[in-house]
C-alpha cells in the first residue's frame, strides 16, 4: 500500500494497544488529557513546530511541553535520560549522525508498529510525499524506522548578489573560485568568506563538502580511517588557504556567529544550513533583506557534491506515551500541516512542500534544495559518532592553527580514530594497520 515501506505488522503492539483502550476506532486516537514531553534543539524550525502545538492540542486534548537544548548538550542530556529510564522524553528530536546508536542501544523504537497499524496510522499523514532517500538516511537501520524527517538540511552557498555584481564575479563553482572572489571581496569591514570552523560540529560539517569533492571519505568498509589521504590533505589545504579572507576569530565561530555576521553585512559568502537562513529574508533582524543569492557550495572541477544534514524525530523507548507521541509526530509532520509548517519558518522534507509556490517565494533557497538532492552525501552513521568528530574536529582545528602539518596531523588523527573504532567493535584492522605518525 504504501509502496517502500517495511511489510509487516507487530501483533504484540496491536494486541496492547486494544487492550489499552488507546483509540475509539481508525485514527481517531483518544489521548485526551495526555501530556507530551518532546526534546528538541533551539532553533527556527522548533519555532515552527511550537506554533502548530495549539492546533495539535485543540484537536486531541493533550498537552504538549517542547524542552528545547541546545546541540552542544543535547546529546549527553539524551542519553543520561534513557539510561536512566526516566521516560522524561516521549519525542525526541535528534540529528542523523546519532541514528547508530540511538537504534542499536535501544533507546528509540522502531516507528513501522505505528505506520503499519491501520488503528493507529492516519493514510493522509502520506509516507510517499516524502522524500525517500531522506527519510533512510534519517531513519533507516537495520530494517526499522527509527525517526522521521523533522528539519530537513542542506549545507549551502549563500553570496551577497550586489557584492558579487559590483565587482562583476560570478558565484563561485569551485574552491578556487572562491578563494579568488573571496580576496578580492575582502576589504574595509567587509570579509570575501565566513565558514563555522568551531570544535566540534561546526568544523566537522564544513570539513565534509571539502573532503568528498576531492574524492574522499571518512572510512572504508571495515570501519578504518581513509580521511589521511591525498584528497584529506588537500581538503584540509585547501580550506587553510580559505583563512586569510575570513574575521578574525573564525576558529571560534559556529553556526548562530556566521549567520549573525550576514545578517548584518559584514561578509559576502557563507557556507551555512539553509534551516538557518529565514532570518536573512526578516528586515528587523537582516541588513541584508533582497541582496543575498543562494547557490550550491563549491566543490573541485572533479566533484560538487552537497552535504546533507539535518534532524528526524522519533520516539523514545522508555516513554509511557507512545501512541500519543506517534500522534503529535504525524500531526507536525504531516501532509496536511506541512505547508503551514514551512510558512511559519520549518523545514520540511516533502515534495509537495520543495515545490510549492508560496513557499519557493517565502523561501527562495527551496529551488537549490532540490538542485542538491540531485548529488548530496551523508556523513557516517556509526555507533560512536560524537568521540569521533571531536577527535578529527579537534585535530582539524590543530592543523588550521599551524600546530600540525595536513600530512602528520591527518595520520596522527586516523590513529586515534583507529583506536575509538576498535573499542566499540568494529574491525579497521581487517583493512591494515593502525595509522603510523
Amino acid at each position: 500500500m504504501f509502496g517502500w515501506l517495511k511489510v509487516g505488522v507487530s501483533i504484540c503492539t496491536i494486541c496492547l494497544v486494544i487492550l489499552l483502550g488507546c483509540f475509539t476506532g481508525g485514527t481517531e486516537v483518544n489521548i485526551k488529557g495526555v501530556k507530551i514531553v518532546g526534546s528538541f534543539q533551539i532553533n527556527p524550525n522548533t519555532d515552527a513546530i511550537k506554533q502548530l502545538i495549539p492546533e495539535f492540542e485543540a484537536k486531541y486534548g493533550a498537552k504538549v511541553t517542547i524542552v528545547e537544548e541546545t546541540y552542544a548538550t543535547m546529546h549527553e542530556r539524551q542519553m543520561a535520560e534513557f539510561i536512566a529510564d526516566t521516560g522524561a522524553y516521549d519525542v525526541v528530536e535528534y540529528p542523523y549522525q546519532w541514528l547508530a546508536e540511538y537504534a542499536t542501544g535501544g533507546h528509540v523504537v522502531d516507528l513501522y508498529q505505528f505506520i503499519n497499524n491501520p488503528e493507529v496510522y492516519d493514510p493522509e499523514f502520506d509516507m510517499d510525499d516524502l522524500i525517500k532517500p531522506v527519510v533512510s538516511i534519517y531513519g533507516e537501520w537495520e530494517g526499522g524506522l527509527y525517526a522521521l524527517p523533522n528539519k530537513f538540511d542542506i549545507y549551502i552557498g549563500i553570496y551577497r548578489k550586489d557584492l558579487y555584481e559590483n565587482a562583476g564575479i560570478s558565484p563561485p563553482t569551485t574552491w578556487q573560485e572562491l578563494r579568488v572572489a573571496s580576496e578580492k571581496l575582502t576589504s574595509g569591514d567587509i570579509y570575501g568568506l565566513a565558514i563555522p570552523l568551531k570544535v566540534d560540529d561546526p568544523m566537522m560539517c564544513s570539513f565534509h563538502p571539502f573532503l568528498w569533492n576531492y574524492g574522499g571519505d571518512y572510512f572504508d568498509e571495515n570501519k578504518c580511517p581513509i580521511f589521511n589521504t591525498e584528497s584529506g590533505v588537500a581538503a584540509i589545504k585547501t580550506l587553510k588557504n580559505l583563512l586569510p579572507f575570513m574575521p578574525e576569530g573564525i576558529l571560534n565561530w559556529g553556526y548562530d556567529e556566521v549567520q549573525t555576521a550576514m545578517q548584518q553585512g559584514k561578509i559576502a559568502y557563507m557556507l551555512q544550513w539553509h534551516a538557518f537562513l529565514p532570518a536573512l529574508q526578516d528586515p528587523e533582524t537582516s541588513k541584508v533583506v533582497g541582496k543575498v543569492g543562494y547557490d550550491l557550495s563549491p566543490g573541485t572541477p572533479l566533484l560538487r557534491l552537497q552535504s546533507l544534514g539535518g534532524w528526524g524525530v522519533g520516539i523514545a523507548a522508555d516513554s509511557r506515551h507512545k501512541i500519543a507521541a506517534w500522534k503529535f509526530i504525524e500531526f507536525i509532520q504531516g501532509k496536511k500541516m506541512a505547508l503551514k509548517f514551512a510558512l511559519a519558518g520549518g523545514s520540511s522534507a516533502r515534495k509537495s512542500v520543495l515545490t510549492n509556490s508560496k513557499v519557493v517565494e517565502k523561501q527562495p533557497w527551496t529551488p537549490v534544495l532540490l538542485k542538491a538532492l540531485e548529488n548530496s552525501y551523508g556523513r557516517p552513521r556509526i555507533l560512536n559518532w560524537m568521540e569521533v568528530q571531536h577527535i578529527i574536529a579537534t585535530g582539524l582545528n590543530d592543523i588550521l592553527l599551524g600546530k600540525m602539518d595536513p600530512e602528520k596531523g591527518l595520520n596522527k588523527i586516523a590513529a586515534e580514530v583507529y583506536d575509538a573504532m576498535q573499542r566499540v567493535g568494529y574491525h579497521p584492522e581487517k583493512t591494515g594497520p593502525r595509522p603510523r605518525y
